[in-house]
């Protein structure tokens, strides 16, 4: 008997030790700690394991905070010194009253775009916005001392992330939304848009007959599938696509390296084979690629100027 209360009790124990909240600060350093209340300016807080006096930390000394029940807030634009549209709450999930499939239009709770991907039987997925920035814009500006700043926005698969990377960049006060054009037009859609990564496009092949599956992919079929998108996009009072080819090039969020950053390409799948085709480098010469997806992992110098479109989870 004596044994079993030992075992529960150490049971017990083991719950509760892995029952901690996470405090990260913008030094990078952890807190294991039990938060007791967020004010305006401090978040109180007793140390885990240790006594039961509270202690504080300035909001705008901590990135997030992580808690037990795996649920993260991010305190990124409290009083931090970075400049622009910075927010910092949890993503704004618009309220979804039925399923969806690529292609519809998605008009709930004042977002409004094009579906082009689907999880959860239509009810979560990925909206692509009817407005194009009026003009090519830069990834990085052309005179700004971050174009060759490897900035750690590496994620491929959510452009989201991507965001909060660069917001923790921007908290550090050296830079601003008007370093990175891209972005800033993204910001200026309203909460929740963002610049894609790399990979979340790959939904708008689907939209034009599941064309990632082509072996063979030529120009005639690349001008048919921008012409859909352009017709899907019209259909629903949105900006027009041009089907020329530097048309069909869009930034994404994800970084290559230090001074270049990842282009998507709407109209071509990525194994198609193509002959000549040049990639540029960012020591101004070009390289030679022997299929479309060499080309576009090359990726583009973060001064170039393409098309951007922003894109929003629902």
């Amino acid at each position: 008997m004596r044994r079993l209360l030992f075992m529960l009790a150490a049971l017990l124990w083991w719950g509760g030790a892995e029952a901690q909240d996470v405090i990260l600060l913008r030094n990078a350093d952890e807190v294991k700690a039990e938060v007791r209340e967020i004010t305006d300016s401090h978040i109180l807080y007793t140390l885990w394991g240790g006594s039961d006096k509270v202690l504080s930390l300035p909001r705008a000394e901590v990135f997030s905070v992580t808690y037990q029940n795996g649920e993260k807030e991010l305190f990124v634009g409290d009083d931090s010194g970075a400049t622009g549209p910075v927010t910092a709450a949890d993503y704004p999930w618009p309220r979804v009253t039925k399923s969806y499939r690529p292609g519809d239009l998605f008009d709930e709770d004042g977002i409004r775009g094009i579906v082009i991907s689907t999880t959860d039987n239509g009810r979560h997925g990925l909206i692509l916005s009817l407005e194009q920035a009026p003009k090519s814009l830069r990834w990085s500006a052309d005179s700004s001392w971050a174009t060759d700043l490897l900035l750690g926005l590496s994620d491929r698969e959510d452009g989201w992330n991507n965001r909060r990377r660069l917001i923790e960049r921007l908290a550090e006060g050296k830079l601003t939304w008007e370093d990175f054009p891209a972005f800033e037009w993204c910001e200026s859609l309203g909460p929740g848009w963002y610049l894609p990564a790399v990979d979340e496009l790959r939904g708008l092949w689907q939209l034009c007959g599941e064309a990632e599956g082509f072996e063979k992919f030529g120009n005639k079929e690349s001008y048919r599938f921008s012409r859909r998108i352009s017709e899907l996009s019209e259909s629903y009072g949105g900006d027009k696509l041009s089907v020329w080819t530097d048309s069909r090039f869009w930034w994404s969020s994800t970084e290559r390296k230090d001074n270049v950053a990842q282009i998507v390409d709407f109209g071509m799948p990525l194994q198609t084979r193509l002959v000549n085709v040049y990639a540029y480098r960012s020591d101004r010469n070009h390289v030679r690629t022997k299929t479309w997806q060499q080309f576009v992992e090359a990726g583009w110098e973060k001064t170039g100027k393409w098309p951007v479109r922003a894109v929003h989870k629902f």
